[in-house]
């Protein structure tokens, strides 16, 4: 999955660099739990979308708006 992330400022880019890597353990983390690898193996976009928005923004002080998937894969 390849996402893009609109930032507000450069500081606010460096934030979202800074936290990238606990966002995407927490990300893999939720996936792993029951019931969400259907969520991916079904494509549900909104409920993907929303989960990693909240993942962002609780490691945020300054809140993503939105995320776009530019490409997503799944085997």
């Amino acid at each position: 999955m390849q996402l893009a992330v609109p930032y507000k400022d450069r500081k606010h880019w460096i934030e979202i660099k800074k936290v990238l890597p606990k966002v995407k353990n927490e990300f893999i983390l939720a996936v792993n739990q029951e019931g969400m690898e259907g969520v991916v193996r079904h494509r549900d976009f909104e409920t993907i979308r929303s989960l990693l928005l909240r993942t962002f923004n609780r490691n945020l002080k300054r809140p993503v708006d939105n995320i776009y998937f530019e490409s997503f894969f799944y085997d």
